[in-house]
């Protein structure tokens, strides 16, 4: 792949693919980091793009593992178990849900 079409991709997906994992992370400048991370991916794979579905599709797949990948990482017993221990003693208070409700569709404007 030449520079000028990871530019292209970046310049047309980078702020969907920044959004997502923003959203994710919950971390700015972490965010940051990961797109870029999973740009440098998509660069170094990109024999591996089969063209079967779209490049922001393939983007974004490459976004969510990097992000799981991070997370796992961080934090190995929430992710490993799927819950914290603070989920099984209580429930969203309506200003949670409202953001719960938040993220989710500022998730899905981004995908």
């Amino acid at each position: 792949m030449d520079q000028e079409r990871l530019a292209e991709w970046f310049d047309k997906y980078g702020e969907s693919v920044f959004t997502y994992i923003l959203l994710m992370v919950r971390d700015y400048h972490q965010a940051e980091d990961l797109t870029q991370e999973t740009f440098l991916k998509a660069h170094r794979h990109q024999h591996q793009f089969k063209q079967k579905s779209s490049v922001k599709t393939w983007l974004f797949t490459i976004a969510h593992n990097v992000t799981r990948d991070h997370m796992r990482k961080k934090h190995p017993l929430q992710h490993c178990l799927g819950f914290t221990m603070q989920e099984i003693d209580s429930k969203p208070i309506p200003e949670q849900m409202i953001l719960m409700n938040f993220q989710n569709e500022q998730l899905y404007r981004a995908i």
